[in-house]
């Protein structure tokens, strides 16, 4: 209460008055950081890679170019191999 009465702002009561209102529900720019921490999880970054990686595979099966190329290059790889 202090901090609004010393800092004779304008705007200031009406600050007051909705922090009264309000009450412990409204919380601060400062206080934001406390209420969401930064938690990177694991299962985050695999769904993350699965979500670029799935639309990828499935424009490479589906297009015809790359399947000549992957059959090419199994050809390739046989004929290397001697199978």
């Amino acid at each position: 209460m202090l901090d609004f009465l010393e800092k004779g702002r304008p705007g200031m009561a009406s600050t007051f008055l909705v922090r009264l209102l309000v009450g412990s529900v409204l919380v601060d720019a400062k206080g934001v950081n406390q209420l969401y921490k930064l938690r990177l999880k694991p299962a985050y970054l695999l769904s993350l890679l699965a979500a670029g990686i799935l639309p990828t595979i499935t424009v490479f099966l589906t297009s015809l170019r790359w399947q000549q190329l992957v059959w090419l290059w199994t050809l390739k790889l046989r004929l290397l191999l001697g199978w």
